[in-house]
């Protein structure tokens, strides 16, 4: 008996097994046909949660009108429910980005952005915020670097390259953002614990 096709799967947020949960990156993935996210994103139109170009990242502190440390409530009045959820995360499929809250489910703990496995979709193309240096999706390493500094730089087994600064992790495949975590800053001692962690 033949089976019927089955439905390609929507996209979800996901991490990236050991190594992303250690350097704790969280990524939006297309799980099947990248034509599902495109569908998305071109049926929430005018949507709060559709990304404004104003929105500006903020290093530890907030991704446009979404800051860290915010309530459920306030996450809704600022870019209205969740498209989706997964994961404990709330999906913006419209806009390319996730909200990640604390281990409470209580207060906003990192909002992340793009998709490391489709660099050129449409998750990566609909989140158009940028840093106030301009640092944003599709950015070279070198306008990173020069933008913010040195940071800390990891190879991952996807072949692609995280870049590490303070209450920020940017992921770039081919030399170019497709992902960004906005996340608390960490304290001295965790970054001890995360240098540690990497060297063994």
């Amino acid at each position: 008996m033949i089976e019927p096709p089955r439905e390609p799967a929507a996209p979800t947020v996901s991490g990236w097994g050991s190594i992303g949960k250690r350097a704790g990156v969280y990524c939006l993935t297309v799980a099947s046909v990248l034509g599902t996210a495109v569908q998305l994103v071109e049926a929430a139109g005018g949507s709060l949660s559709v990304m404004n170009p104003s929105w500006v990242v903020v290093p530890g502190r907030a991704v446009g009108p979404i800051q860290i440390g915010m309530s459920q409530e306030q996450v809704r009045a600022a870019v209205g429910p969740a498209e989706r959820t997964s994961l404990g995360g709330w999906e913006y499929l419209s806009g390319g980005y996730a909200i990640l809250f604390a281990k409470d489910r209580r207060t906003v703990d990192a909002i992340a952005g793009g998709d490391v496995g489709y660099p050129h979709g449409a998750l990566v193309k609909a989140f158009v915020a940028r840093t106030r240096e301009g640092i944003g999706m599709g950015s070279a390493r070198a306008e990173v670097v020069k933008a913010l500094g040195e940071p800390e730089a990891d190879r991952t087994p996807l072949g692609a390259e995280m870049l590490s600064y303070q209450g920020l992790e940017l992921v770039l495949v081919d030399g170019a953002v497709v992902h960004l975590t906005v996340r608390r800053p960490r304290s001295i001692a965790d970054r001890a614990l995360a240098a540690d962690d990497r060297a063994q």
